[in-house]
């Protein structure tokens, strides 16, 4: 039997409300990440002849995240460790005047690092991870074909809460980045 009148409608309203709400606070995940690429780049030219013809760049080039974690549960964490893995190519490509490509295997490597704090309900924990080079010296060379070498790019990374040893929230981008990063260390175990 369905509720009828002004108080059956209100009756019905609030079974809803409470319904949505407790399902919607089932879904609200108990740790906010957010993670932000900084990159730093100077460009400094270290030859140029007279004509401005010929010319060499460096161009140094740092890269780090900063990451904030925000407790959104609804008890304070005295135990969060926040760990992080930045996945970046080191290697070296040349691009030469006809669009040919010479960029040898990758070179992998990750950039780890953990933090641990206490945080209170609402509380937010800001840091910046460590570090990686991306440095590459850049060429201009008419009547020739060589034109640059480019430096290494950032390929992704993973940042996971945990409170205790139970894994609360993570953040991966992209999704692959964190199969990668096994896959990675499984052949550096295997080649040692």
């Amino acid at each position: 039997m369905i509720p009828t009148g002004k108080f059956g409608r209100l009756f019905v309203v609030f079974v809803l409300t409470v319904f949505i709400a407790t399902f919607a606070h089932a879904q609200i995940k108990p740790f906010r990440i957010r993670v932000d690429k900084i990159s730093k780049k100077e460009t400094k030219t270290v030859y140029q002849d007279a004509s401005g013809a010929y010319r060499n760049q460096q161009i140094n080039e740092t890269v780090h995240y900063h990451i904030e974690v925000v407790n959104f549960s609804t008890t304070p964490r005295p135990d969060v460790k926040i760990k992080w893995v930045l996945l970046y190519d080191s290697s070296q490509a040349t691009v030469r005047g006809n669009g040919e490509v010479n960029a040898p295997a990758p070179d992998l490597k990750t950039l780890e690092g953990e933090r641990t704090c206490s945080l209170a309900v609402g509380q937010r924990y800001v840091f910046d991870t460590g570090s990686f080079d991306l440095s590459s010296v850049t060429s201009s060379r008419p009547y020739t074909t060589l034109l640059s070498h480019q430096g290494g790019e950032a390929l992704g990374y993973v940042v996971e809460v945990l409170v205790g040893d139970t894994l609360a929230a993570e953040e991966i981008r992209p999704l692959d980045t964190k199969s990668r990063i096994e896959k990675l260390k499984a052949s550096q175990t295997e080649n040692n």
